[in-house]
C-alpha cells in the first residue's frame, strides 16, 4: 500500500496475471487428463465433475486474458508481426532499424563535417577579400592548404570512428544472424 491506497496494477501487469492464472490452468488441467486415462473402460468417472471444472476455469482465465490484452496500449510494429507470422526472427528488425540508424547517424555526420569545413572556406575567403580591399598582401596558399588539412583530418576521423563500428556489428556473438 502506498499512502493508505491499493496501489492499482497496471493493464501490462493484470495481462500477465491473467496469462499466468491460464497457464495454471492448463497445466491442472493437463495433469487430470493425464490421470483421467486414455481408455474409456478404464477412466475414474468421478474424476470428470474436476475436470470438467478445470475446463471451466481455463474458459474462463482465457476470456479474462482477452479483456485484459484490451486494455494494454502497446503497439508491435506490424514488420515484426510479419516476420513472426513467416517463422523469422522479430530481433532481425531491430538489427535492421540499428543499421539504418548508423547510415543516417554517418550522413548527418558528414553533412555537419562538411558545413564545418565550407564555413572554414568561406570565412578564409572573406578575411581575404577583407585584407585585399584594406590593401594588405595575403598569403593565399598557405591559409587554404591548413583548411584543407584539417578538413581531411576530421573526415579521416570519421571514416576511422565508422569503419570500428562496422566491424564490431559484424563480430561474432555480436547478436547479427541471418535472415530466414
Amino acid at each position: 500500500m502506498e499512502n493508505g491506497q491499493a496501489r492499482q496494477a497496471k493493464p501490462i501487469e493484470k495481462l500477465e496475471q491473467s496469462l499466468e492464472a491460464t497457464i495454471g490452468s492448463l497445466w491442472q488441467c493437463m495433469e487430470q487428463a493425464h490421470d483421467l486415462g486414455s481408455d474409456p473402460e478404464t477412466v475414474d468417472r468421478s474424476k470428470e465433475g474436476l475436470y470438467k471444472t478445470l475446463l471451466e476455469d481455463v474458459m474462463q482465465n482465457l476470456e479474462r486474458v482477452n479483456q485484459d490484452s484490451m486494455k494494454v496500449n502497446d503497439t508491435v510494429p506490424l514488420e515484426v508481426i510479419q516476420r513472426v507470422d513467416r517463422g523469422q526472427n522479430p530481433e532481425i528488425v531491430a538489427k535492421k532499424q540499428l543499421e539504418d540508424a548508423q547510415v543516417k547517424n554517418f550522413e548527418a555526420r558528414t553533412r555537419i563535417f562538411g558545413a564545418h569545413a565550407l564555413e572554414q572556406t568561406l570565412t578564409h575567403y572573406l578575411n581575404m577579400w577583407e585584407a585585399e580591399e584594406k590593401g594588405e598582401k595575403v598569403s593565399n596558399n598557405s591559409n587554404e592548404e591548413s583548411s584543407r588539412q584539417q578538413g581531411e583530418e576530421k573526415s579521416g576521423k570519421l571514416q576511422e570512428k565508422d569503419d570500428k563500428l562496422e566491424k564490431s556489428s559484424h563480430q561474432p556473438g555480436s547478436g547479427n544472424q541471418k535472415d530466414t
